[in-house]
């Protein structure tokens, strides 16, 4: 948690550095299970917000994740492109709260906050 907290403040993303973002990857499947410090539905306020669309989402909704760079949401938006390839990903905050995008989510940047 230390190092990718560490990854983080130095602002490394990219698509070849989803891999090496703490989280647990399941052998086999492209799932990743994402700390965050913070998950808030509707945006606003620090953090990145996302602009999310797509099969199984009304309309366009937005949620305000802490604790990840936005660089890291462009290296998912990239890595999904060309559904059906790409990774199913899970936010999961420490009050429990738990976000799922799915590689075929539509995912843009609203803001970034101070989370950039």
């Amino acid at each position: 948690l230390r190092a990718g907290r560490e990854a983080r403040r130095q602002g490394r993303a990219g698509a070849e550095h989803l891999a090496e973002r703490p989280g647990l990857r399941l052998p086999g499947r492209p799932v990743r299970v994402q700390a965050v410090d913070a998950l808030d539905e509707g945006g606003g306020g620090d953090g990145v917000t996302l602009a999310l669309s797509g099969p199984g989402v009304p309309g366009e909704r937005r949620l305000t994740v802490r604790g990840l760079p936005a660089a890291y949401f462009r290296a998912l938006a990239d890595a999904n492109a060309a559904f059906p390839a790409g990774i199913d990903t899970f936010l999961v905050a420490p009050d429990g709260t738990v976000a799922g995008l799915p590689r075929s989510v539509h995912l843009t940047i609203a803001s970034t906050g101070q989370e950039s």
